[in-house]
Parts: C-alpha cells; sequence; structure tokens
C-alpha cells in the first residue's frame, strides 16, 4: 500500500495521505474546482492568494455548507455527527498556514490537492486547469508510462468513468486553444517542493524550483517559444518531457487507502 503513495524520492507527502485516510468525501469535477476556485478570489479582497478561517468558512466549496440532520426524539441523545460540517473544517486545519497569525489558506495550492485523480495524468490536467483558471482539454490516450503505474479498484465516486462524465460540463467552457506559461507548468510540477519553505534540504535525486525552471525553458526553447512566451497546450503535451511529467506526477494520482486495504483482505487465504 505504501507504495502507492510514496514518490519517486520515497517521500510521503501528509497532506496527501491524510486526504486519502479521510475518504469518502465529495469528489469534485473540474467544473466545480474551478467555481470555488472564483469564489474564493471574491473573498480575498487584497489579492493575495489566501483566505483566513472566516473566510474560508462563508465560502461554500464544491458541497453545500448546509446539512440536515435528524433531531433525536430523546433530547438526552446527543446530535448526529455532522460529517460534512467537521470534513470542510479539517480541511482547512490540513491545508492552513499556522506560521501565520492568524493562519491563512493558499487556496490554489489546497484546491490542486483535491485536483489529484485515479489517473494521474488526468490529476495532472486538472492541477494544471487549476492553476490556470481555465478548462485545459487533453483527448490523447494515455500512454505506455500511465499504462504501467499501479492501479487500484476505485470506489464508484472515484472511478475515471465517473470523473470523465462529471467533468463533461466543462466542454462548454473550454472554447479555443489554452495557452500554458513556463510559471505555471512549474507551479504544478513543484507542488510539493514548494512546500519545503523551512530551509530543509531537498531528498536526493530532487530537483530545485531553479533546475525544473531550466528544463522547463529548455522544453519550451525546442517548441521555438521564449523563456517568456505562453504555448498552446496541445502543442506542449506533444513533448516527451510534459507527457512524462504527466505520466508519473504521482503527487496528482488519488488513492484509495481504504480500497487498498480491503482488497488486501480479500487476498489473504483463509486459515
Amino acid at each position: 500500500m505504501l507504495s502507492l503513495l510514496i514518490d519517486a524520492y520515497d517521500l510521503i507527502d501528509w497532506r496527501q495521505f491524510l486526504l486519502s485516510a479521510a475518504l469518502p468525501w465529495p469528489f469534485p469535477s473540474l467544473s466545480q474546482l474551478l467555481v470555488v476556485l472564483q469564489r474564493f478570489k471574491a473573498a480575498d479582497a487584497g489579492h493575495s492568494g489566501s483566505v483566513d478561517e472566516d473566510q474560508y468558512l462563508q465560502t461554500e466549496l464544491w458541497f453545500s455548507n448546509e446539512s440536515v440532520q435528524p433531531v433525536p426524539d430523546d433530547p438526552s441523545e446527543p446530535l448526529p455527527y455532522d460529517r460534512l460540517a467537521n470534513i470542510r473544517k479539517f480541511f482547512f486545519q490540513l491545508f492552513a498556514d499556522r506560521s501565520l497569525s492568524p493562519p491563512r489558506l493558499d487556496y490554489v495550492c489546497m484546491l490542486q490537492y483535491f485536483a489529484a485523480a485515479p489517473d494521474p495524468r488526468q490529476g495532472f490536467i486538472r492541477a494544471l486547469s487549476v492553476v490556470l483558471g481555465q478548462h485545459l482539454k487533453h483527448s490523447s490516450p494515455p500512454g505506455p508510462l500511465v499504462k504501467s503505474m499501479p492501479r487500484i479498484e476505485e470506489a464508484a465516486e472515484l472511478s475515471s468513468s465517473t470523473l470523465d462524465g462529471a467533468d463533461q460540463d466543462g466542454d462548454a467552457l473550454c472554447s479555443g486553444e489554452r495557452e500554458v506559461s513556463v510559471a505555471a507548468l512549474l507551479a504544478v510540477a513543484c507542488h510539493k517542493v514548494a512546500q519545503l519553505r523551512d530551509g530543509s534540504p531537498l531528498p536526493p535525486g530532487c530537483l530545485s524550483r531553479e533546475e525544473r525552471t531550466e528544463q522547463l525553458v529548455g522544453v519550451f526553447g525546442e517548441l521555438g517559444y521564449e523563456p517568456g512566451d505562453s504555448a498552446p497546450f496541445s502543442v506542449l503535451s506533444q513533448h516527451p518531457f510534459v507527457q512524462r511529467l504527466m505520466e508519473t506526477s504521482t503527487r496528482y494520482q488519488l488513492v484509495n487507502i481504504h480500497g487498498v486495504l480491503l482488497a488486501q483482505q480479500d487476498e489473504i487465504p483463509e486459515g
């Protein structure tokens, strides 16, 4: 099971792990992520890229803030546990920057985590769409690297087919060619590296932002673009380096820990 959560540098993203452990929670379509992004931007009057807890709780996510809980006939009985309300509070606790007073939540960073999908390529494209604030569509079939990735049986709400259907409403929003900059690709490719802001050394083999930037600038140059240009995603996505980046980006692969454990239990022979 751990092999599904460990990245190429033998690290586990603790936020990614806790999100997986907290399943099930309502899984957002890409359209819903982009709508929530706009709501956060509207609440962020200072355009700081973050919100405090009050602003966060006042912003509707992709599931309703209100839930009807049955009231027990016996007033001495405790009220039913409101899981959605508590999972919503948990998300803030998970993603808020506690080094700030009061704590603030980087909403683009948070939504990138929720862009993760059972297929890492699809998760990468969803995360890039969040960074751009626009729908990206990529209809090319998964390459051999994707097919070789470890797969798990997902619950119905997390299946790739369900995810595809949930994002069909984005087709109407995706008109014309979307262009992507080096900075946008870097924000997705270095999502986890960005968390190492406390001066901690990078793990062996992990590229710094500067090294990753140099790689992406090289890709743009090979395609005939300057570092400051934006290139059509349909062109960028055909470059072998970008394809490999999408197909092997396990940080955007959503793992259903509970499904894995159940599958392992089924494999244990009865004694």
